[in-house]
């Protein structure tokens, strides 16, 4: 009697459950996107065991979130030079884009990482590559007044006079952001004074309109 009720026990289970089904191609896409995604969160954050763990899982290193962003990209704008030569390792591309053209070297120099510059410089990083509005990763140090950044990508040979969309270049934009060393910096490096922008604001203009006569001696002597 015992055997028959464990066996009439066996076969309500297995009626319950059923086969194991294979998983839904479409749900495995799902799942996957998600493990991505919770690792470009992970190496924004800085947290290495979090995005090895995920990597175990499958996650792709050129996995992107809604913007485009890759992990690598996220690790970049927050510092994390030690993720960025994990995922680096497992096939990460220095020069994927985002949704705004924007590659792990503009984010890093906009953020002022400069560990983040150097490595990605030394690991292939196109120095001019711009975004979709034209922004170079020197262009956006520049705004930003990142001083060490933009001297490492001059160092390395970054251009100087390379124009966004809308005219401006590397020295307008240190004028804009009123960052004078910045600015003394590109004019030492060969940066020219007398290119202005779609608007027709020089750098000599910008110095000027502000008041600061030192930058239009220099600017005038460049």
């Amino acid at each position: 009697i015992m055997r028959a009720l464990a066996r009439i026990c066996l076969l309500l289970v297995l009626w319950t459950v059923g086969p194991a089904l294979p998983e839904h191609p479409a749900l495995a896409e799902h799942n996957a996107d998600h493990i991505d995604r919770q690792m470009i969160r992970a190496a924004w954050l800085g947290r290495m065991d979090d995005v090895n763990r995920y990597l175990v899982l499958g996650a792709n290193p050129n996995g992107s979130d809604d913007l485009g962003n890759t992990a690598l990209m996220r690790a970049a704008v927050g510092g994390h030079v030690d993720i960025m030569r994990r995922l680096f390792d497992v096939g990460a591309r220095v020069d994927a884009v985002n949704g705004d053209g924007r590659t792990a070297l503009n984010w890093a120099a906009s953020a002022g990482r400069i560990g983040a510059v150097e490595w990605l410089m030394l690991n292939g990083a196109s120095l001019d590559r711009p975004a979709r509005d034209g922004d170079a990763p020197l262009m956006e140090a520049a705004y930003a007044g990142h001083l060490s950044v933009m001297l490492a990508l001059l160092a390395r040979g970054a251009q100087t006079d390379y124009r966004n969309v809308i005219g401006d270049t590397a020295l307008i934009y240190a004028l804009k952001g009123r960052h004078r060393d910045a600015a003394f910096a590109l004019l030492h490096a060969g940066a020219k004074a007398g290119i202005a922008n779609d608007d027709g604001d020089s750098a000599l203009h910008l110095a000027a309109i502000d008041g600061d006569m030192e930058m239009v001696a220099a600017l005038v002597a460049a």
